[in-house]
Parts: C-alpha cells; sequence; structure tokens
C-alpha cells in the first residue's frame, strides 16, 4: 500500500472508529436508561476491534516510512564526515 493510500485508509477508519463509537454511546446510554448505569453492558463491536487494530498497524507503517528517508540521510552524512 502506497504512503497516500496510507493517508486516505487512515482518515476512513478513524472516521468509521468515530461513528462506530458514537453508535455504541447511544446503545449504552439507552441501556443505562432501561436497566440502570450500575450493570455492565456487552463488549465493544468486533468490527470496532479489527478497524482499530488495522488503524493501528497502518499508522505503525506510516511512522516507519516517515523515518526511513531521515536514517537515509543521517547514514550518508556520517559516511560523508569520517
Amino acid at each position: 500500500m502506497s504512503y497516500g493510500r496510507m493517508r486516505e485508509e487512515s482518515a476512513r477508519l478513524e472516521y468509521e472508529i468515530g461513528e462506530l463509537l458514537s453508535s455504541v454511546e447511544r446503545v449504552d446510554d439507552e441501556e443505562d436508561a432501561k436497566f440502570g448505569s450500575k450493570k455492565r453492558g456487552a463488549k465493544l463491536p468486533g468490527e470496532l476491534r479489527l478497524r482499530g487494530r488495522r488503524l493501528a498497524k497502518i499508522k505503525q507503517a506510516m511512522s516507519e516510512l516517515e523515518l526511513r528517508p531521515r536514517s537515509v540521510l543521517c547514514r550518508h552524512m556520517l559516511l560523508r564526515i569520517t
């Protein structure tokens, strides 16, 4: 996946995660009103966990790509000094 595609996918996933969290919060509020806030609710939906993991992997790959040119430049500068 290209860096540009990672940025697009990252933005899409962040939006979807926000939408899912809003939905989960809405359901949680409805359940709190119906059953009381002391009751333990269900776990987060699997699709939210999957999107969160995918987003984390994409952000990690983007960070590695962003660091790569700096490390190559530093190595090049060190070679010129010695």
